[in-house]
């Protein structure tokens, strides 16, 4: 959910946060393998809680194994309707490592198409009755795709630490993140219970950011919970399992 629902779900989040940045320096970069994930069928319940107001939705997220330009690949589409219309967001990932290679959006009526590599991203924004605008926003390497699916291919366990980058569609701009697991929790949801690494991630940029993200331990792991949050906007995005078929 991260990165593909709070862009159009949350107010913008402000840049200036007393306390700075968090360094990476001494942290290994998110690494993936797609052989630990499966086909999935997702389906979530979110909620966005601004000023003390909740605005809930439903989400659902495939997970399957295609082909795009005839490379294999890990296709992860994510449905929703926001307020700026019907989100489709899917995404292509490479079958061995999960690095992104391509993302095509469609919002409404608009549509961005995206090829991302390890030093940048490029691709169109095509807006409706309008021009399309080219999208050019440079990277100090890979952007992770689809962060749940990153997750469930990553080796988590206690003690795990790891960087990465994702992309802010809206603002075109990168966010460098660092993660921990920070404990192994059992987590209600409507899916049931489940036993699960909790994650703690901070945007290191200082933008306010930050997120707690549950997976479960057993495979096929999913994400079950996560709750996203922007400390200048006062707002919040929490995302529940409820439901998963293979």
């Amino acid at each position: 959910m991260l990165g593909v629902i709070a862009a159009w779900a949350m107010p913008a989040v402000g840049t200036d946060v007393e306390g700075g940045a968090v360094g990476v320096a001494d942290v290994a970069p998110l690494r993936a393998d797609g052989a630990r994930i499966a086909p999935a069928s997702l389906r979530y319940r979110i909620a966005v809680i601004v000023d003390g107001e909740e605005f809930a939705f439903g989400s659902e997220v495939s997970r399957s194994r295609e082909s795009w330009r005839g490379t294999p690949v890990w296709r992860v589409e994510t449905r929703a309707r926001v307020a700026a219309g019907e989100l489709v967001d899917t995404v292509y990932l490479n079958a061995p490592d999960l690095v992104a290679l391509h993302r095509n959006v469609r919002i409404g009526e608009g549509r961005v198409m995206l090829d991302l590599g390890s030093e940048g991203v490029s691709g169109v924004i095509v807006e409706p009755g309008g021009e399309d605008r080219p999208v050019t926003i440079p990277t100090a390497g890979p952007v992770v795709g689809h962060l749940d699916t990153a997750f469930a291919g990553a080796a988590l366990a206690p003690g795990f630490e790891a960087h990465f980058r994702t992309l802010d569609l809206e603002r075109q701009q990168i966010h460098e993140w660092r993660a921990n697991v920070t404990g192994v929790e059992s987590v209600d949801v409507p899916a049931g219970r489940f036993g699960a690494y909790r994650l703690e991630l901070v945007d290191v940029g200082g933008s306010g950011l930050a997120a707690t993200v549950w997976m479960s331990r057993e495979p096929p792991r999913w994400m079950v919970r996560s709750e996203l949050t922007g400390r200048d906007a006062g707002g919040r995005v929490v995302a529940e399992l409820e439901s998963a078929r293979d």
